[in-house]
């Protein structure tokens, strides 16, 4: 029977490699510098007694970053390039003085779409006035500061 003999040495040098070498795809993908250190959020945002009907020129923003977003005719939001390092409250609101709604602890990963469902306003955006532009600016409190 034949027995190999290893020198501590190279026991040593060996142990650090597997140590320090990643050893499967995904140790590989984390090492990775290109991989996305943001994500994508969507979801939809409902208005109404029923809360059933799109809520037009609504604006959801998250809390705190500063990133915001008009929603679609049909109801619908979709925000990119959102930060993967906390967890995230996500508002809307329909007017500058009208309802909110909210979603806490939204987490997002890196490269992930997360469809954060409806968020339910019990009032609509008002159809003449109160509609959200991408170029205005709001508090952190999700006030709004001024129209451009």
């Amino acid at each position: 029977m034949y027995r190999s003999k290893l020198s501590l040495g190279a026991f040593l040098f060996f142990s650090a490699i597997a140590f320090v070498a990643p050893s499967t795809p995904a140790a590989f993908a984390a090492a990775d510098s290109t991989a996305p250190s943001s994500g994508t959020l969507m979801g939809a945002v409902t208005c109404g007694p029923d809360e059933d009907q799109p809520a037009a020129r609504a604006l959801v923003q998250i809390d705190g970053l500063g990133m915001s977003t008009a929603v679609a005719g049909n109801g619908q939001f979709t925000l990119t390039g959102v930060p993967t390092t906390r967890p995230l409250t996500i508002t809307a609101t329909s007017d500058a003085n009208g309802a909110r709604a909210s979603r806490y602890n939204v987490t997002v990963h890196a490269g992930e779409t997360l469809d954060i469902g409806s968020l339910d306003l019990s009032v609509c955006p008002s159809p003449d006035k109160g509609s959200w532009t991408p170029f205005d600016t709001f508090d952190t409190d999700g006030s709004l500061l001024g129209q451009r």
